[in-house]
């Protein structure tokens, strides 16, 4: 029996052409699944004048004061953006459909089995939001992910 990350491995290293076009379409469906999700969220929010939009942190400056490092938090601690509220809704699925390339290519490395960087967030309290990593985010969500790496920055 082989762990997840043998799995990982062996998937990567026999990913072909044909591999990578049905990964593409699995994110591609992945993508306008989670993009109509929010549309329709994001109807209904304004119809009852509310807002789905990702909460955005207020009163923090934008520049990197110090980093406490590279850990993993949950991303249901993820909460916001610190200046991206109109590209995702609140639960980070796409609101525009100009992200679904860059959305459908995260999703493709990640089906691959490649690393990707670690996200930036700032911590205000318990919650954290994202200054760089938003589609990462989106991408790790809709995959069912429970944590994520991130790079805390105050």
């Amino acid at each position: 029996m082989i762990n997840h990350l043998q799995a990982a491995l062996i998937e990567q290293s026999s990913f072909s052409k044909e591999n990578n076009y049905k990964a593409h379409k699995v994110a591609a469906k992945a993508f306008d699944q989670a993009h109509q999700k929010a549309k329709a969220k994001n109807f209904w929010a304004k119809l009852f004048g509310k807002s789905s939009n990702s909460r955005i942190l207020e009163g923090q400056p934008s520049a990197m004061k110090h980093s406490s490092g590279v850990k993993m938090i949950p991303l249901d601690k993820i909460v916001g953006s610190e200046s991206r509220k109109k590209d995702f809704d609140a639960e980070f699925r796409p609101l525009n459909s100009h992200n679904r390339e860059r959305w459908i290519n995260i999703a493709v490395a990640r089906r691959k089995g490649e690393v990707l960087p670690s996200i930036e967030v700032v911590q205000n309290g318990d919650d954290y939001y994202v200054r760089d990593g938003h589609h990462r985010v989106s991408v790790a969500k809709s995959m069912g992910q429970l944590d994520i790496e991130a790079r805390i920055v105050n």
